[in-house]
């Protein structure tokens, strides 16, 4: 049973709030909000920031309120969510929303952005907002495993999609090895479709190696850098040990490969693959 904070030590509930692609929080009240009120951002957990917060630019109707966080001189980090009207002090915000929402997220990262600012609810119930830096990359929406392929689809997040539908590349590389397929990935827009035959890299294993890891990069036409594939915007924390994707044993000349999609600590998606015998429960070494 979840504990409702309503009224407790004069602490605001929010029955839902989201960060919109527009960096404008938009926070649904339990209780209509005076003339006047504003949101205040205090810092979590940090010694350099002010400690009496930011006062945010804040549009109030009813039970509806909308706060301003495109300001620049919100810092990285992670700031609680505080209640502010006239003539009396500041009060924590409480929330039983999970303030997540898979389609929503994935709207926000589709957006051009070196920066992400979300929603996050406490384990104890307080509402919060969290600012990073963030680094483009290729979102990973689906994986499909059948007939010795890795089927993958995805968007590309946090950079801007190409002018036109454009013929892209699939870097696959071998980790700690310079051994590397690309094989062809279409790009409509921001969307990504892309395959990756198993035999090739089944004949190209190193069998000197208990396991061989081979990480996943997404390279446009005309730009510099490549994206690495990852998942990002699901709610899964700790993927590596939770997801897991079908195995498929491939026949070379030198012995037998198992291969399958996994991803890693840092949420990558690559390919593991191994010789006869036992498998390991999960990639090795360090990912690009």
């Amino acid at each position: 049973m979840r504990p409702s904070h309503a009224g407790f030590g004069g602490s605001m509930r929010v029955q839902m709030s989201r960060v919109r692609v527009d960096d404008i929080l938009e926070l649904d009240l339990a209780e209509p909000a005076r003339t006047g009120a504003q949101v205040v951002l205090r810092p979590v957990g940090g010694r350099t920031a002010p400690l009496r917060g930011r006062r945010m630019r804040t549009w109030v109707g009813g039970r509806r309120a909308y706060v301003d966080l495109r300001w620049e001189p919100l810092t990285e980090g992670t700031w609680a969510v505080r209640w502010s009207e006239p003539g009396r002090s500041s009060r924590q915000m409480w929330t039983d929303d999970p303030c997540y929402d898979l389609a929503a997220r994935r709207e926000y990262a589709a957006r051009p952005s070196r920066r992400e600012v979300a929603a996050l609810r406490a384990p104890d119930g307080r509402l919060l907002v969290r600012v990073r830096r963030v680094r483009p990359y290729a979102e990973v929406r689906e994986v499909e495993v059948r007939d010795a392929t890795v089927r993958i689809t995805g968007f590309l997040a946090h950079t801007a999609p190409p002018d036109t539908s454009t013929a892209a590349e699939l870097l696959v590389r071998q980790r700690d090895r310079a051994t590397a397929f690309a094989f062809p990935a279409g790009l409509a827009q921001e969307v990504f479709r892309c395959a990756v035959p198993l035999p090739p890299l089944a004949r190209a294993h190193a069998h000197d190696r208990p396991h061989n890891e081979w990480d996943l990069w997404l390279r446009v036409p005309g730009r510099e850098r490549g994206y690495r594939l990852r998942a990002l915007c699901d709610d899964i924390v700790g993927k590596k040990g939770r997801v897991a994707f079908p195995t498929t044993a491939v026949r070379t000349d030198s012995g037998a490969v198992d291969l399958r999609p996994y991803f890693t600590a840092a949420d990558g998606l690559s390919l593991l693959g191994t010789g006869a015998g036992p498998r390991p429960p999960s990639g090795g070494g360090a990912e690009d």
